[in-house]
């Protein structure tokens, strides 16, 4: 007998032609349009929450370099070098020098070009990357925050359902392939999520809950306060208390 990728009732006979073709098709579509969501949605959204993962140990960096002004600014070019560096990457091959930040890293050409460093200078840019990257995770949430409920939702149902199909096949003796891919692709979903949304959730915690590592109060502030600076250092430290 012919089966439609998706079971279901239907009020009708659907072997019959072209019901069956009508349905068969639309369900076809159907996945295809999910599919290619999916693939839109969650890759541009999980490398959003990537790059502000990235965006995050910067900002550590920045802050902790804020009173060092020894440490050179970065320029917006890349050297060979560095080239060389790039190109030789390997995700799992990561020596522990490369892990570290060793200069400001600039984000604008007014950034990386200044004559006359000082510690006001570079805690003014932290400050204004520190909103910009708080503005942007309200941007997402605000946009993103009931699809992304939806799809988490959707896939903690998948799992739901693809365990109790696969204890009914089971005990019924019948073919638990798709029961177990259907269970798959539901675990596979949540997975990705929980590791890229966990690596994002500790760099959170270690910037803004973690005593020994909160770099915006560790950056040298209370040897720069003067009338001048005051409102700048006070609205900075105030905005560090907004994960």
């Amino acid at each position: 007998t012919r089966e439609f990728p998706i079971r279901g009732s239907f009020p009708f006979n659907v072997t019959q032609s072209p019901n069956f073709e009508i349905i068969l098709g639309s369900q076809c579509y159907v996945l295809f349009i999910a599919c290619i969501w999916i693939l839109i949605f969650d890759t541009s959204l999980l490398g959003f929450i990537r790059w502000i993962n990235v965006q995050l140990i910067i900002l550590q960096a920045n802050y902790r370099h804020c009173n060092d002004t020894s440490t050179s600014r970065a320029s917006l070019s890349v050297s060979q070098q560095n080239y060389n560096i790039i190109q030789a990457y390997q995700f799992l091959k990561v020596p522990e020098e490369q892990e570290e930040i060793r200069s400001f890293v600039p984000f604008t050409p007014e950034e990386a070009n200044v004559a006359a460093d000082s510690f006001l200078l570079r805690f003014r840019a932290c400050v204004v990357h520190h909103r910009r990257l708080i503005d942007n995770l309200n941007d997402c949430n605000s946009l993103f925050t009931v699809v992304l409920f939806g799809q988490i939702f959707s896939s903690c149902i998948l799992i739901c359902v693809g365990l109790f199909v696969l204890v009914v096949s089971l005990h019924e003796n019948r073919n638990i392939f798709k029961d177990i891919v259907m269970l798959g692709i539901g675990l596979a979903h949540l997975f990705y999520w929980c590791i890229y949304g966990d690596q994002l959730m500790i760099e959170v915690i270690i910037f803004f809950f973690n005593c020994d590592s909160q770099f915006i109060y560790e950056c040298g502030w209370e040897n720069h306060l003067s009338k001048k600076s005051k409102r700048l250092i006070l609205n900075g430290l105030t905005q560090g208390l907004t994960p």
